[in-house]
């Protein structure tokens, strides 16, 4: 991002997303999900709407862990048995299998109301969490959120512990 951009806001992404499809007249639904994160405070901020979403998996600090016997001498980010999830996005469904969506139909007088599974960015779920280093984001959608359980993604990232992921800036 250049410096115009350093502070935009998720939800000022999808309103800036909503906008061109209407524009372009592109027609169809989508969920979404748009993440931020802000260096400087160590946290990430994001819009959620539908069943998209994030989950942060931590490892646990082996000094606050107490009086469980925890492997001291391997590095946290090689050591299997303590990620464990910490957040969970909120999921936001009109009913079993049928998420909410940003949309556009074509109609120039589209209605957007409580029975509709079509929102705008005004409904996504936004919030803030602190994030450490280390920490591991998993930011996807219903095809690994549906199928896969949250532990089992802990699992499979403990098996993959030399797997990463690099962000840049």
């Amino acid at each position: 991002m250049d410096g115009s951009q350093a502070h935009i806001k998720p939800t000022e992404i999808l309103k800036m997303a909503h906008e061109r499809v209407i524009k372009e007249n592109v027609i169809g639904s989508s969920t979404a999900t748009v993440m931020a994160f802000d260096n400087a405070n160590h946290s990430i901020t994001f819009s959620n709407l539908g069943d998209s979403g994030i989950i942060v998996l931590r490892h646990i600090d082996s000094d606050v862990a107490g009086s469980l016997k925890r492997d001291r001498e391997t590095l946290r980010d090689n050591r299997l048995g303590d990620l464990r999830v910490t957040f969970v996005s909120q999921q936001q469904l009109k009913s079993f299998n049928h998420p909410y969506q940003f949309g556009w139909t074509g109609e120039t007088e589209e209605i957007v109301d409580a029975k509709s599974s079509l929102k705008t960015f005004k409904d996504a779920c936004t919030s803030s969490i602190h994030v450490r280093r280390g920490d591991i984001v998993v930011m996807a959608t219903d095809g690994l959120f549906d199928n896969v359980d949250i532990d089992e993604i802990q699992v499979r990232r403990k098996a993959r512990r030399g797997a990463r992921v690099r962000i840049a800036l």
